[in-house]
This record gives structure tokens, C-alpha cells and sequence, in this order.
């Protein structure tokens, strides 16, 4: 089950048990050092969706190492 798609738009990140912070205006890097975290624990990503209507939703992951090949 694939639940994000192509473009779209992480635009908050929320640590757990805290209120999710808005990354629109930041730089890649920092967007991805928010979302790290120490394996086991969770992040809420809010997400933006573009098409024929826009919506957004929160998708909850537990965070693991992740090879990048």
C-alpha cells in the first residue's frame, strides 16, 4: 500500500507528542533533519496533494535506518 505519491509536498513535521511545525520555507537539508530521528520513534509528516482538488493529510512513520544504495 502506497500511501504518498509523486509531487507530493511534505509542508509540517511533527515530533511525537508535539505540534507539527510548518517546512514550507525551508532548505531541503533542514527538512530532513527534522524527519530523522532515533530508529523507533515516530514523526507525523503533513502532506499537501495538487490535482483536481488539493487536500491535505498526516501520515504517521516509525523511523528505521534506511539504506541508500
Amino acid at each position: 500500500l502506497k500511501i504518498l505519491q509523486p509531487k507530493d509536498k511534505i509542508i509540517a513535521v511533527a515530533q511525537e507528542g508535539k505540534k507539527a511545525e510548518s517546512v514550507v520555507d525551508l532548505d531541503l537539508q533542514d527538512v530532513v533533519k527534522k524527519i530523522r530521528g532515533k530508529k523507533g520513534t515516530k514523526v507525523t509528516l503533513t502532506v499537501l496533494r495538487q490535482g483536481e482538488s488539493s487536500k491535505t493529510f498526516d501520515v504517521t512513520i516509525v523511523r528505521d535506518k534506511i539504506d541508500i544504495k
